[in-house]
């Protein structure tokens, strides 16, 4: 098939449709439901165009083609006549063209939706309209169980009975009986009621390398049975994070539950997990403040001591209570132009976490302060400690950091 559109481009480089076929060719093993890989893109006058370079082509010769800019948009978008085109965009003018193909809705959905036709469809509406379309694809009733429930049909559908509609659609679809498991905590099909666990061990029986599923067992707290070996927590988040995708939520969750971890035979260290999860998300606030209170560490090439990880973590996030109370910790900080003194740290941390025991025990201990234009004495800080302390363990509430119970009082 390739070497057959490779030849009807030698005969005629003009040819927009051979130009996407030529690149479609990626594709090829899935259209036919069939999961093999083909060889990528062109070379012509021995020249290689990649797969995008090869729906670029095709949209040069012809920008009217819905499919290409679909297949143009899984691709991620590129440059199309000095223009550049985001992945939303090359869905969007697909659907202008033909809004008659359920896949393009889907992925139209994925990217939060936008304009077609002068009406504003959000992620639900992209969802239904694919469901219109095709009433049993599994991956839409999948996301709009996402979107928590929707109208199908004149029919309003829960998440569980969309769950349910994806998993009868696509019985082997692992997405779905991750998110039956993770938002509806198990599910009935049939005369079956399959726990959580049971949920994520049959994603992960129809893909063994979803990471979504094998990085969210560790909530269940238990020994997992999966192909005849037990995986503790720990092998758990292992196996996710050498799954192709890992999701920097379960490095953090290594480094925090278990210490760090081998991956891919190399060694983390908890500081090293935590680098790993900011290197993946930079702007995560949240562990920025834990990287500084487990001691800081090198994100990518530099080295970030504890009081930079705080400040790092208050230039994404100035409402970062628990930041401002462990900056406090390290004598304070500059920040926006502006020094910060210590007792002004533990005051800031007040005025966004009232109920924060550890800041009243701190500004206590510093004679007091003011905050919210009122004065507290010192003793009006311990007692509020004391108060907040017995509040927490009264109601079951932590007020402790991301990463622990902050970091201790720190002596320069």
């Amino acid at each position: 098939m390739k070497e057959c559109y490779l030849k009807g481009l030698e005969l005629d480089p003009s040819h927009a449709k051979t130009w996407y076929n030529c690149g479609i060719t990626k594709y090829a093993g899935f259209l036919k439901g069939v999961n093999y890989k083909t060889p990528e893109g062109a070379c012509l006058e021995g020249r290689t165009y990649t797969t995008r370079e090869c729906f670029i082509k095709s949209l040069e010769l012809d920008p009217q083609d819905a499919d290409v800019w679909h297949y143009f948009g899984k691709e991620g978008g590129g440059v199309v006549k000095g223009r550049n085109y985001t992945a939303r965009e090359c869905y969007a003018k697909s659907l202008n063209l033909s809004s008659q193909d359920a896949e393009v809705w889907l992925h139209f959905g994925y990217q939060g939706g936008g304009v077609i036709k002068r009406r504003n469809y959000s992620a639900k509406d992209c969802y239904v309209a694919s469901l219109q379309l095709r009433s049993t694809y599994s991956m839409a009733w999948n996301n709009l169980a996402n979107e928590n429930e929707g109208i199908v049909g004149g029919r309003e559908y829960s998440q569980k009975e969309c769950l349910l509609k994806a998993l009868e659609c696509n019985p082997t679809n692992p997405i779905a009986w991750k998110n039956a498991g993770y938002s509806c905590g198990g599910i009935r099909i049939g005369d079956r009621q399959y726990s959580m666990l049971e949920c994520y061990l049959k994603a992960l029986e129809f893909d063994p390398d979803y990471a979504d599923a094998s990085g969210t067992i560790w909530g269940l707290k238990e020994r997992v049975a999966f192909q005849g070996r037990n995986y503790s927590e720990k092998e758990c988040y292992i196996k996710a994070l050498e799954c192709e995708q890992p999701d920097p939520t379960t490095w953090r969750n290594l480094a925090l539950r278990c210490g760090g971890g081998t991956v891919g035979g190399l060694p983390f260290t908890k500081n090293e997990c935590i680098a790993k999860c900011i290197e993946m998300k930079p702007k995560s606030d949240d562990d920025w403040n834990i990287l500084g209170e487990i001691g800081g560490g090198k994100v990518n090439t530099r080295m970030y001591p504890q009081r930079e990880c705080f400040l790092k973590c208050l230039e994404l996030n100035p409402t970062h209570a628990w930041a401002w109370h462990n900056l406090g910790v390290f004598r304070g900080g500059t920040l926006g132009g502006r020094h910060y003194v210590f007792k002004e740290c533990y005051v800031k941390c007040l005025e966004l976490s009232a109920e924060n025991p550890s800041a009243w025990g701190k500004l206590g201990k510093l004679g007091g302060g003011t905050g919210k234009g009122r004065e507290y004495s010192a003793q009006e800080c311990m007692v509020n400690e004391r108060k907040f302390k017995r509040t927490a363990k009264k109601g079951g509430r932590r007020h402790d950091s991301s990463a622990g119970e902050g970091v201790p009082f720190h002596n320069e």
